[in-house]
């Protein structure tokens, strides 16, 4: 009796340890990804602010449209207007998955790097999963994420998840990109930190790779 007591209790307290992340995202709800930058690119350095508005819309084939838009963009301390707006495809765990309609490819492998894959399965510390995307656009690169928990910890006295990922495109000039993931009880990401090399911006007026390091937090509207 005692040791089926004992065993109950262990295994209640493995449940309460695991989280049921679930995508936080709804039709027409924005969230506002707040950011500051730091990037390299044709061998100069910049600092830029900026909001990157994330705006779910129609189920779609392998998914769902998200519109993503630019928005109060400061660049080296002066505001900057560029019509930075665009469509993808997220599929239902939120990896971007493809570009929507003629839009240039490069604009898919941008958004890529804000990709956070909510785990089918409730997750603990220790454990990870990982997502493949074989976009389709041609001569379009296989992209392998990989997440693991790493701690429940707190930000900003909200109980969160610290969950680290490598986003790797393959090809010698594949975007590489190390992220970092405060996720709380109801799947918003609290804050967030990305280091990114090989990055392509495609509405910035150059062709050159950039090298960024991105933080900031969301906020749903």
């Amino acid at each position: 009796m005692i040791t089926a007591l004992i065993l109950t209790g262990l295994l209640a307290h493995r449940h309460e340890d695991a989280w049921t992340l679930k995508m936080p995202y709804e039709k027409g709800k924005k969230v506002v990804w707040t950011s500051k930058i730091h990037a390299t690119a044709d061998g100069m350095d910049h600092d830029a602010t900026m909001d990157l508005v994330l705006t779910p819309g129609d189920t779609a084939p392998g998914g769902r449209k998200v519109n993503y838009a630019w928005e109060k963009l400061e660049l080296d301390g002066n505001p900057v207007q560029i019509p930075a707006t665009y469509d993808v495809i997220m599929d239902d765990t939120g990896v971007v998955q493809d570009k929507t309609g003629t839009d240039e490819d490069e604009i898919r492998r941008y958004a890529s790097i804000y990709s956070f894959s909510y785990p089918k399965d409730p997750v603990k510390v220790g454990d990870k999963w990982k997502v493949e995307v074989t976009p389709k656009a041609s001569g379009a690169q296989k992209i392998t994420y990989t997440f693991e928990v790493k701690e429940a910890t707190k930000v900003k006295d909200k109980d969160v998840l610290k969950i680290t990922s490598v986003e790797t495109e393959a090809g010698s000039s594949g975007i590489h990109n190390e992220g970092t993931w405060y996720v709380n009880h109801d799947g918003a990401i609290v804050k967030f930190k990305l280091d990114v090399t090989n990055w392509v911006v495609p509405f910035a007026g150059s062709q050159a790779a950039v090298n960024a390091v991105i933080e900031g937090e969301t906020q749903s509207k």
